[in-house]
């Protein structure tokens, strides 16, 4: 998976540092560029196709929510009686 795509975790305030960088590579000014295009606060998780083309894209507090989900019905799951 790594050859073909990659999986980005940010944080905007460090995307913003790195667009204005002017003393870092053109590339990676527009790379934060575009992940902040498609940007969800406050942490962010993109998965994009070598050339930059997002795919998929999670925030960290959707993903914290359908966690919190989950325990919940693992845990009535074990509180269920066998029958």
């Amino acid at each position: 998976m790594n050859d073909r795509f990659v999986n980005v975790w940010t944080v905007v305030e460090e995307l913003e540092r790195l667009k204005s960088d002017e003393s870092i590579d053109p590339g990676l000014r527009v790379f934060a560029k575009t992940l902040l295009d498609d940007y969800h606060y406050p942490v962010d998780s993109q998965l994009r196709t070598h050339d930059g083309r997002l795919v998929r894209q999670i925030a960290a507090n959707d993903l914290m929510t359908a966690a919190a989900r989950m325990d919940r019905a693992y845990l009535e799951f074990l509180q269920k009686p066998l029958e």
